[in-house]
């Protein structure tokens, strides 16, 4: 009697869907082993993947205005330090390594020839973030990478 073994993936991750004009199925962690392609369809058996996104940050840096973020790795509160604040003529938003922009509580406070923002980020998981100084004209004056750790 023959043995025959047939093909199976064990994935961390992964999902089947399947209706009358077909199925699709991924998971994580597949090598590449073949592609074949017929007019406008592309087949790579082997190889699955969820749907990935491109996440692009633009890197301006403002001359005359000196931005410091502190702690950095953070653990819960972080503080952006600008100097000299303006008007009050900024924003500064927080980004996740997905490009999904976070809301964070914030609290704002002027002193001389300087502006603290204070930024809550204890509910939100370890990893790395992106906090972004912009004008209120959406120009981006800085951007700093942010470790958040336990």
């Amino acid at each position: 009697m023959a043995q025959s073994l047939e093909r199976q993936v064990i994935g961390s991750a992964g999902v089947f869907e399947s209706t009358s004009a077909g199925s699709l199925s991924y998971t994580v962690g597949e090598c590449v082993t073949n592609t074949m392609s017929a007019s406008s369809v592309i087949l790579t058996q082997g190889f699955q993947q969820p749907p990935f996104s491109t996440v692009s940050v633009k890197k301006i840096i403002h001359e005359n205005t000196d931005i410091k973020v502190y702690p950095n790795p953070v653990t819960d509160v972080v503080y952006v330090a600008i100097s000299p604040p303006g008007n009050g003529n900024f924003s500064v938003v927080v980004w996740d390594t997905h490009g999904r922009l976070l809301q964070v509580p914030a609290a704002v406070e002027y002193a001389k020839n300087q502006a603290s923002i204070t930024l809550d980020l204890s509910t939100y998981a370890p990893g790395i973030y992106l906090v972004s100084v912009l004008q209120n004209n959406g120009t981006y004056i800085k951007n700093i990478k942010l470790s958040k750790i336990n």
